[in-house]
């Protein structure tokens, strides 16, 4: 999924999860490996913790460690999603609305805080089985093509664009949000969890 954050910054830590595991451990029962990247690739640093918590979105390697699974399906509809700063004769442009064209799909309107920027939400294209929102590789300049379309006869001028993303529409959840069921004995508190696009 391409995802960009409002700065076109994106975090480097120099680290890469490659475990997070329960150990036997009364005071830190928690262990995460990582692989050291850039200057020190390679190298293996582990962290001992009381709690870990993964925020790691959609593909969440902590997921994974404490062996939980998104269940449930993905509409297979495709959507981009973009903040801007826009200059248009479409009237409701500083209101929630949503607009549906015969042809072109549908586009909603979400103003952003400071009266500014406003968030629009622009239907693109079905997905074909198996195909990822990310495999589209859709930019900024196609969502502004489309936002036109779907505002046509009202004009768009986009001035800026601070952030967008594409994703699919989906519905899928894990049956737990941590490790108390997956490691033994199952009567020990929960120690690792899950959290945010990680487990819904």
């Amino acid at each position: 999924r391409r995802k960009c954050s409002p700065c076109r910054l994106v975090p480097d830590y120099g680290l890469k999860l490659v475990k997070m595991e329960r150990v036997d451990d009364p005071v830190y029962p928690v262990a995460a490996t990582f692989e050291q990247t850039g200057n020190n690739a390679g190298k293996v640093t582990t962290i001992r913790a009381k709690y870990a918590v993964g925020c790691d979105g959609a593909r969440s390697k902590v997921r994974h460690a404490i062996g939980l699974k998104l269940k449930g399906e993905t509409s297979r509809q495709l959507w981009g999603v973009m903040d801007v700063l826009a200059v248009t004769d479409f009237p409701d442009i500083r209101l929630k609305c949503a607009i549906q064209a015969d042809a072109e799909g549908s586009l909603l309107i979400i103003p952003r805080e400071g009266g500014y920027m406003v968030r629009m939400y622009i239907e693109l294209a079905e997905l074909e089985p198996g195909e990822r929102a990310g495999d589209r590789n859709v930019t900024s300049e196609f969502l502004i093509s489309r936002g036109k379309s779907v505002l046509y006869p009202f004009k768009l001028d986009v001035k800026e664009v601070a952030w967008f993303s594409a994703y699919e529409i989906g519905q899928r959840v894990c049956d737990k949000f941590d490790d108390a069921a997956t490691h033994e004995p199952a009567d020990q508190p929960p120690r690792i969890f899950i959290a945010g696009d990680a487990c819904h």
